[in-house]
Order: C-alpha cells, then structure tokens, then sequence
C-alpha cells in the first residue's frame, strides 16, 4: 500500500517543508510538493517518491541540497540549485554513493559542481533532467559508479558536461550535452561508459576528450560545431566509436595523440576545419569502414610517427591531400577508396612510411600518390588511376617498394621518378597514361622488375638528366611513342626485357644517353628496334632484335654501340645500320635475314665485326650436309649429349646409367667399322620413374632421356611435354579423358613428363577423376608401345603410393632412379656454374660464405628441401644486391673485373637474416600491465592467474641475470572442458609474451584440425608448416588439438605432428606452440609421442565454473550490453547453476552455457517490454532482468 503527502507554502498546509515530510514518510510513501521555493537541506534515507507539482525549487547555500542515503528513491519534477560558492570542502549540490536512486525531469544548476556519483554499488537513473549554468563540473562519474542518463539535456556549464573520473562507467543515451566551457564529456583513468544517441556539440573545448587510459563505447552519436577537436583521443586511450557523425569542429574532427588508440568504425567524418583525422605521437587508432571527407585541410593526417590502422574506409574530396603521412609514421591502410582530392591522394613526406594495400587512389587534382623526402612507404596491390596530375609522384630521394599494382590512365606520366628517388617497383601494370608511362629525370633512379608498361600515349619509358634505373624481366609494348626514350645523359640498365611492337622506336637512345641492353627481346616496332642518335651510347648483350618495320638497329650522328652475342635477323628492312661518323663494335653476334640487307656501314662510320656467328653457322651447315650419311651423325648427337651430362652436377646414378647406355652404342658402331657383327641387343626407351625432393634435376634428366633416345633412333623427336594433374584431368564427367588423350598426342615422337604424378591418385572423394587420367595413361602406353615414353616424378613416399594405385601401373614403368639432395659441395658448383653462365665469378670469400650457409641449411633439411632451386634464389638477389655495393664505390676505381665478381659482402645481402632476438629488451609494462589486468577480470581461473604470475616473476629475473629466456619453454598444453576460457587466456598469454620480450608480436594463429589435413599426400605437412611460418614471432594455438592423434597411425594428423616437433626444435625461441582441449583427451594426445610431453612442460587446468562463478558470468554479461539482473532472478539463476554443476558431464559449456540463458533472458525481456504501453514503459523496467525472463529449455548442458 502506497501512502501520500503533500508539501505547500499555503497557510493550511500540514507539511511546509520537504524535510518535514520525509521524516515522516514511510518506505513506498509519494510526496507532492506544490510550486514554490524551498531553502532546505533534504535528506532522503528511505524509499520514497518526491514529486514537484509546478515549479518547484530547492535551494541550499550552506550544504547540499539533497542528500540520499538509501538504495532507493525517485525524484520528480524539481529544481535543485546550490546557490552559493564552495565552503567547508562542499564541491556539489548533490553527492550520490550506494545508491539506485532516480531522478526524471529534474533540473539541476549550482555555483559549485553538479552532481557527484561514486562508488560501484552507485547506479542511478537521471531521465529528461536538464543541468546548466553549473560553476564546475555538471556531473563527475567516479570509482566505478554506473549511472543511466536518457534523455537529458547538459549544457552551458563552466566545467565539463559529464567527466568519468577513476574506472566511472554508465548508460548515457539520447542526451543533448553542448556549449560547456570544458569539454562536453571527459572519459579519464580507465572509465569505461557507454553513450549512446548522443548529441556533443559547441563546447569551448572538445566534444568529446579521451584520456589517461579511458575508454568507452560511443556508439550512433553526433559530436559537431566544437572549438577543440570534436573527439581528442591522448595517453593510450581506447574508446571504441561507431556509427558516429562528427563535423564541423574549428580545429579536428578526431585526434588521436600521445599513443592515443581507439576504435572508430563506420563513422562519418566530414567538414572540420583542421584534418577531420590526425594521428601523431606513436598514436595506434584502427579506423575502419568510415567516410572521411570535406575538410579544410587533409582528410587524415599522420603525424610525429602516427601509426594506426585505416581499413575499408572512403576518403575524398578534401581541400588538402586526402592521406598525409610524415615525419616517421608508420600506419597501415587496407581496402580503402581514397579520391576527389583537392590536392594529393596520398602524400607520404619527410620520411613517412607505411603500408597501403588494397586501395583505390584515383581522381586527385595533383599526383593521386606521392612520396617525398626519404619517405619509404610499401605499396601493395593498389589501383592508381585517373588522377588529373600524374600516378605515382617519387621526390627529393624518395623511395618506396610498390608491388602488384596496376597505375593507370593518369594524365601526366602515371609514374615520375626525380631528385634522386630510388623506388622498388615489381609486378606492376602501368598503362593508358595521356602522357609516358614511367618518367625518370634529375637523377632519378629505381629498380623495375617484372612489370607490364604498356599502351601510354607517350612514351611508355623516358629517362632523362643522369637518371639511372635498373629495369628486368619487364615487358614494354604498344606506345604511342618509343618503346623506351633516354635522352639528356639518362642512364639505365634494362635486362632479360621485352620491347615490342611500338608505334616508334622499340628504344630511341639520343643527347648523350647510355643503356645496357641485356638479354632482351625488342621485336616488331613500325619503326627502329633500336636507334642511337646525337651521341647516344648503348652496350647490347646476348640480346634478340628482329622483325622491327625499320632497321633492327640503327646508329646515327656520333653515337656508339657494342653488340656482344646478340642475333638480329628477319627485319622488315637493313639488320645493323653505322652512320654519320658513328662508331661500335659486335662480337659473337648472327646477323642474317634482313630484307633491306644485313649491314650498312658508311665510310666514315667505324664499326668492327670480331666471330661473326651467322659465318661460323653456314660452315656448320656446309660440314653437315658434307658428312657421311646414317653413320657419323648420331654418334655425334651422343657426343653432345655426353658432354651435356658431364657438365650436370651431381645426378650421379643418372649420369652412370646414360654412359653405360652411349658406351654400348658406341661400342658396337665401333664393331661395325671393322666389319665385325655385334649381335646388338635392342635397348628400348623405357618408361621412367624420377624420385626426388624440389630442384634437384627432374626436369633436366627428362629433357636429357628425350635426346638420348631421339639420338638413338628410339623416338622421333625427343620434345618433352611437361604436364601436371590441372593438365591432365577434367573437372566434370567425360571430360578427362580428352584432355589426357591430347597430351599424349601432343607428346608423340618424345616424353611426357607428368610431375608430382602421384596427385592423380584417388583423393577419396566421389568427383576425383584422377585415376580416370591414369586409366587413359596406362592404355595409350599399351596401345602406342614404342611412339613415346613416360617419365613420372615426385617425392619417394608419395611415387610408391602412386605406383601401388593402380595394378598396371608398377609393371609399365622399368627405369627407377632416386635423386638424392645435392650436396653443400654440388650445391656450391651449382652456385658457381649459375654465375659463370652470366659471365660472372665468385670471389673465394663468397664461396666460403655460400658453402658455410649450404651446410648449414643441409643438416637441417627436410622432404621440402629446395636444392637448386635455392640456390637459384640466392643468385638471382645477388644480382640484385650487388648494384646497391659498387655503387658506394668511386666510379674512378671500378674495374671490369671488381663489377663481374660477387664479394661475401653480396652473399650476405641475399642469404635470409637470422632474426635473433634480444633479451635485454625492457619489458612492455604498459603492455604488460593491460593483459595481466584483462585477464585478472576474468571469472575464476585462479590457478592459472598464479602460474602468470610465477612466470612473469621468473621473466623479470632472468632478464636481471641475463639468462636465455628459452629456458622457460612456453609451450602450453590449455586443458579444460569447453566455454572455460582457454582460447581467451591463450590471447592473453601471448600478449604477455610479447610485452616480456619473448615473442616479437602478440598475434595468435588458431587453428584446429580441419585447418590442418589436406586430402593431397604430403599436403598436411605443407599445411602446418605455412601455418608455422605465419605464427613465427608470435604464437600458433591449436584447438582440441587431440583430434591431430586418435584416428590411427595411419593418419595424416601424425605427419603433423612430426612437422611440428621438428621446427619446435628447429625454431626454437621464435613462435610458441599452444594446445588446447578436454582433460582426459589432452593426456592421451601427449601420450600418442613421445617428443610431445618432452616439448610441452608447461600445463594449464581449466576447471568447470563454480555456480557463483557462473552467476557472475551472468551479471558481467547482462552488464555489458545494458541489462541489470534483479536480486529475486539471481536467486533463481544460481540455484538452476547448482544443480546444473552437480549433474555436469564433460560437455558441460561453462561460459558458453551461460551466454545462451542470458541471451535468451534478454530476448524475453525485451518482448515482455515491448507488450507495454509506451507510457507505462521506463528505464528501470527496459534494462532489469526478472525471475518472469529466465527460462530454461532443452540440455543447456
């Protein structure tokens, strides 16, 4: 039963005072204050309901106006005024501890501080109250209090709107809070509140002000028209901002400083008149799915080595560059559109960095990227296009690496390379400018490697002013112009390049230019393939020029060439053209076929020929058809073959065999000579069978086998035909067989080489055509017996299971060879022969070093060994590293011999660097120190807070006493039923790793078994191992990791396992291994190896969740989103928890099983809610959860 009371000034009222009333209420008592002023001091000490009927005041000049000592009560249409200044360390007009108290439509004003809320049992509820003309603060939020404001209108305050001080929390919704002097809300020391539908606006000072390691959710609000920064976010900081609009600040939209970080999704960002973003002081924002634009300066700017990740966001029409980034920063852009700028795209300067993938930069009134003093960004998989300036713009020593993009349809050169800039540009397409396609000039210079320039109106090349760029394996076609322009002195290396059907001039070399032309292919131009003039200079080597419409080369008014081992032929007109006192020689070179002539030298030209390879080649042909018939010919093929074997390395067994072969051959021609009849056996050519790991020679034996039996007679052609399963087998039924049958046509008269043959072998799946393949194979060897061979080859495991598919297989093949990995010597040979074969030499330190690191890499090898092939890596970034040391030399003591010779110096730069870590690195106690306490919050798990706590103990001293932390071996077995934490606290361990220094990075692979086994033989070991390489420096967590081990020994999940033992070993220090899952499951999954237990000492016991600890879990997730869980509902959830946990079996889901009731409540709830009358609805009644919404249905268990 509710009692009622009523306040007045009126002469016949029984209550003239509030005080009055309230000491004679009961509990549940509602009292009416009629209109007037009121100059009291109240106490509320019991659960009553105040009322103002008019305008009621309540004014205190001495002490608080209202003071609330109970859980429980609501005020009502009152307005509270503290009237005079601060006495007797009175700061507010309303102080609130321990208490749920709420006021609705309140107005509060004072000439101190508002209201103070403080304490973690401290939840009110403010609706539709309004607090102004407040001399301080208008609300502090402190000491993990959690307040629910809706509604309410803050504004023109003297202090801050609302300042969460000391972990302050709460529910601030659909509040209008602007024009403070200070800023409208401060989010300090760890306060975590969350502000909804808000509107932050024409404060003094920020909107909104993040500091001190605050945090917060602000989520669909508008935070506009601020004189500071709308959102000022500085002293790591980590709010998290969605769906928010925030325009029109005089100074930032967003700034983040002082190792700031943040969340900021999905938010529009637009018309500030400072950067709507900026970045600086080691700030680590990630920004994501916004739209940023229309400022009056730059869109984003990143700062004071900013950093941060900006990801999928839109940012364009900005009236300075769309993206800055300077001064050191380092941030990460990903998937962005960034365009319409009123100035750059993108404009990295002063030694900025970073890293920018995935984007579109396009329609940029200047260059849509530039990058600028010393400034080293990597530029990834971008798209560059339309800019109304150029594409790419490279600087005053600018560098940059820019792969696998595409720059395009720019009007100036799509990319300009000047002042010294040295860029990195690989696998890039650049074509259909207005203008060139790359310009180089003032020094320019840069390495351009397997890149498609193509189809630009000018030149698709020009290098001018002393630029010198190193350009291979690139193709250049179809300009509008030449090919490729050097004019002005411009320099440049172009090798194994191919230059073709331009409109002018393949190359036009002229005013002093000077290129080195190796191994290229410049072909069909309507005019020159290569032209020198006005002093040009060209060196060209082991080049092909033919079928250019003008000369293939033409050298005209003072310039000079050398032609060393090159083949010119079958040009529309003259092959090689020497005029207007040019000069040159040509050593070693085929000239032949040239419509117009080969040569054409004028009398006052000086050109040398020296071995004129198309003289040398018509006395073989004439030696040829001079030769006895069927005799002498294949012995002289065998010969060749012989020496083509011998110059092999390694291949031992193979080389035994083909001599044995030839001997024979020769043996009995031998006999033959002397009239001698030798009975001669008919050797076949047999069908073959290659084992091997990677690089060691397959490929070449094949192509030996097809000569060696072509010269024998036993094939007609000895072409090899080199296929793999995509080649053989079809996707749909019917249509494998054609498909086999054409390569096997295709093979006729030589080999058909099928590597990795064994992935024909059935996979075990329904739609696996592969052994169709094999079927076709076996029979056309049956049916085409004698008209070409086969040669399969793979790994020596995976061949046998191959052989034993399928019953004919074994019986077909009769030559099996192993080869074996070469070893660190023949690796070495290998190394030497591949330099020597370009004209270069290893000087006795490098082939030291290279035979040190061969060894080195051989006792560690595995099945995936790469043998030549690496070797071939190593040689190839040799030839790119060694420019970059001789060019440190004074050009005045190059020698011929210093540029041909690789130094240890270049072997270091291409062997891979250990990454080896320091120890003596302080820790991360910022790092640190956030993980301890994120797991500290979590529910239980004591046992495994106090092993943290023992390593980290153990870390500290051993960094004191300079010991190896590998000594600790974190390898983790998690062990516990689902929904107890493990994956969580394993993202936990491995922030703590990082932030004790012994990982590099806090990044966590997970994986469990499906990420693991491939169908394909060998397939899961290549698996954890790409899985291994991504963890390294971090962690790989594998998930009920027991499944890897209780399918059989026959398994593939032991291969994995083996794998992972060995680089555990291996790799020791560089990644750590977590494995999670079910107790008993766990002990025997370490059981199943014995290397396991040995590699993971350090166990964790995730134990189920006590009934009040998953009754916390329920209070801390209702908490999260919003909700209040009543005492009476507790009562109920607990008593289900126990008798839940007594019943448990080992599915018992833990968190998981809470999430679900809680979740489910929610629903109900907010159903039951929405049944209401919206006037009957109030926020107490929307966010508690009662006894009527827990249900329970089915197992939750």
């Amino acid at each position: 039963m509710s009692y009622e009371l009523t306040v007045s000034k009126k002469f016949f009222s029984k209550y003239k005072t509030i005080s009055e009333a309230v000491k004679k209420a009961l509990p549940g008592t509602k009292i009416y204050v009629e209109a007037g002023t009121y100059y009291e001091s109240i106490v509320i000490d019991k659960d009553i309901e105040i009322i103002g009927r008019g305008n009621v005041i309540i004014e205190n000049r001495m002490a608080f106006p209202i003071k609330v000592k109970t859980e429980y009560a609501k005020l009502s249409n009152l307005t509270i005024n503290r009237i005079a200044p601060v006495e007797e360390g009175i700061i507010y007009a309303i102080e609130l501890s321990s208490t749920s108290v709420e006021f609705n439509n309140c107005t509060i004003t004072s000439k101190v501080s508002g209201l103070l809320i403080t304490g973690s049992d401290t939840t009110p509820t403010l609706i539709d109250c309004n607090f102004h003309h407040i001399k301080g603060s208008a609300i502090d939020v402190g000491n993990q209090a959690k307040p629910t404001l809706h509604n309410c209108t803050i504004h023109k305050n003297e202090g801050p709107g609302i300042h969460f001080i000391n972990k302050g929390g709460g529910y601030i919704t659909y509040c209008n809070i602007y024009g403070n002097n200070l800023s409208n809300i401060i989010i300090s020391d760890e306060s975590d509140p969350l502000i909804e539908n808000c509107k932050m606006y024409e404060s003094e000072q920020n909107g909104i002000w993040v500091t001190s390691q605050g945090k917060g959710i602000i989520r669909q609000c508008e935070v506009y028209k601020n004189t500071l920064a709308n959102i000022d976010i500085d002293e790591q900081s980590i709010p998290l901002i969605e769906n928010c609009r925030i325009y029109e600040s005089v100074s930032n939209g967003v700034w983040i400083n002082a190792q700031g970080k943040g969340f900021i999704r999905q938010c529009e960002i637009f018309k500030n008149v400072l950067s709507n973003i900026a970045i600086s002081d080691q700030s680590i924002p990630t920004i994501e799915n916004c739209k940023v634009y229309e400022s009056e300066q730059s869109g984003i700017l990143m700062t004071s080595q900013g950093k941060g990740i900006i990801r999928q966001c839109e940012i364009f029409n900005n009236t300075h560059t769309n993206i800055h980034i300077e001064e050191k920063s380092d941030p990460t852009i990903e998937n962005c559109k960034v365009f319409d700028g009123k100035a750059n795209g993108i404009w990295v300067n002063s030694q900025g960095r970073g890293t920018i993938r995935q984007c579109e930069i396009f329609k940029n009134a200047l260059p849509n990227l530039a990058i600028t003093d010393h400034s080293d960004p990597i530029i990834e998989n971008c798209k560059v296009y339309d800019g109304a300036k150029s594409g790419i713009y490279l600087a005053s020593q600018g560098r940059g690496t820019i792969t696998r993009c595409e720059i395009y349809r720019n009007v100036h050169p799509n990319i300009i390379i000047e002042n010294q800039s040295d860029p990195t540009i690989e696998n890039c397409k650049v074509y259909e400018s207005t203008n060139s396609g790359i310009y180089l000039e003032s020094q320019g210079k840069g390495t351009i490697k397997q890149c498609e320039i193509f189809k630009n109106t000018f030149s698709n090349f020009t290098i001018s002013d002393q630029s010198d760029p190193l350009i291979e394996d690139c193709k250049v076609f179809e300009s509008g112009q030449s090919g490729i322009w050097v004019r002005a002195q411009g320099r440049g290396t172009f090798r194994r390049c191919e230059i073709y059907k331009n409109i002018d001039s393949n190359i036009e070399i002229n005013e002093d230019g000077s290129v080195t032309i190796d191994k290229c292919r410049v072909y069909k131009s309507e005019v020159h393939g290569i032209i020198l003039k006005k002093n040009g200079k060209a060196k060209v080597i082991n080049s092909k020029i033919y079928a250019n419409d003008g000369s293939n080369i033409s050298v005209v008014e003072n310039s000079n060439i050398e032609i060393i081992e090159c083949e010119i032929h079958d040009g529309m007109n003259r092959g090689v053209v020497i005029e207007s006192h040019s000069t040159g020689y040509m050593k070693s070179s085929i000239v032949k076929n040239n419509a117009g002539g080969d040569y054409s030298i004028s009398s006052e030209s000086k050109f040398e020929i020296e071995e004129d390879k198309k003289t040398l080649a018509a006395a073989e042909d004439q030696a040829i058809t001079q030769a006895p018939s069927n005799q002498n010919e294949p012995v002289t093929d065998l010969d060749k073959i012989l020496n083509e074997l011998n110059s092999l390395i390694g291949l031992e067994n193979i080389k035994e065999s083909i001599r044995t072969t030839i001997d024979y051959i020769q043996f009995n021609k031998e006999l033959a000579d002397f009239g001698i009849e030798s009975g001669e056996v008919n050797i076949p050519a047999s069908h073959t069978v290659l084992y091997g790991g990677p690089g060691t020679g397959k490929t070449t034996v094949a192509k030996l086998y097809g000569q060696l039996y072509k010269a024998m007679g036993l094939l007609s052609s000895g072409h090899v035909v080199q296929v793999n399963r995509e080649k053989l087998v079809g996707e749909f039924i019917g249509s494998t067989a054609p498909k086999t049958k054409a390569k096997i046509d295709e093979a006729q008269g030589g080999v058909l080489f099928i590597d990795e043959a064994y992935s024909l072998t059935n996979k075990g799946i329904s739609n696996d055509f592969g052994p169709e393949a094999i079927e076709v194979l076996l029979e056309e060897m049956e049916n085409r017996k004698g008209e070409f061979i086969v040669i399969v080859a793979g790994y020596q495991k995976e061949m046998k299971n191959f052989l034993e598919a399928n019953p004919g297989l074994e019986s077909r093949f009769t030559e099996f060879f192993h080869l074996q990995d070469y070893t660190p010597e023949e690796l070495l040979a290998i190394a030497r022969k591949m330099v020597n074969d370009q004209s270069r030499m290893l000087d006795p330190g490098a082939e030291e070093l290279l035979l040190k690191h061969f060894t080195k890499l051989w006792r560690k090898r595995d099945r995936f060994f790469s043998n030549a092939r690496l070797v071939r890596n190593y040689i190839e970034k040799m030839f790119i590293v060694q420019p970059k040391r001789t060019r440190n030399i004074p050009k005045a003591q190059w020698t011929k011999e210093m540029l041909l010779t690789f130094t240890q110096e270049d072997v270091l730069e291409a062997i891979p660097k250990e990454k080896t870590k320091s120890f003596d690195l302080s820790i991360n106690e910022d790092l640190l120190k956030e993980a301890q306490d994120q797991l500290n919050r979590m529910i239980g798990l004591e046992n495994v807070k106090q092993e943290v706590d023992r390593m980290i103990t153990l870390v500290r001293f051993y960094k004191e006493e300079k010991r190896d932390l590998t000594a600790l071996s974190t390898h983790t077995v998690l062990k516990g039923s689902p929904g107890t934490g493990k994956t969580e606290v394993a993202r936990i361990l491995a922030k703590i790793y990082q932030a004790l220094g012994i990982l590099e990075r806090g990044e966590l692979i997970e994986v469990n078994r499906d990420n693991l086994i491939s169908q394909n033989i060998g397939g899961s070991e290549k698996l954890i191992a790409n899985y291994i390489e991504q963890a390294k420096g971090g962690t790989l967590f594998i998930d009920e990791a027991y499944q890897l081990t209780q399918y059989g020994q026959s398994d593939p999940g032991h291969k994995v396992i083996e794998v992972l033992l060995k680089r555990m070993e291996d790799d020791r220090g560089k990644f750590v291994v977590m494995a999670a899952g079910y107790k008993e499951h766990m002990e025997g999954f370490l059981d199943s190896n014995i290397g396991l237990r040995r590699r993971f000492v350090q166990h964790f016991d995730f134990n189920d969740y006590l009934p009040t600890e998953l009754l916390s879990i329920s209070t801390m997730m209702a908490e999260k989103t919003g909700y209040y869980i009543a005492a009476s509902a507790k009562e109920k959830l607990l008593r289900y928890y126990e008798d839940s946990y007594q019943n448990r079996n080992e599915t018992f889901g833990n968190a998981g099983f809470v999430r679900n009731i809680i979740e489910k409540a929610i629903k109900d709830l907010d159903y039951r809610v929405a049944k209401l009358p919206k006037q009957e609805r109030n926020q107490e009644l929307i966010r508690t959860i009662t006894n009527e919404d827990i249900s329970f249905y089915g197992d939750q268990q």
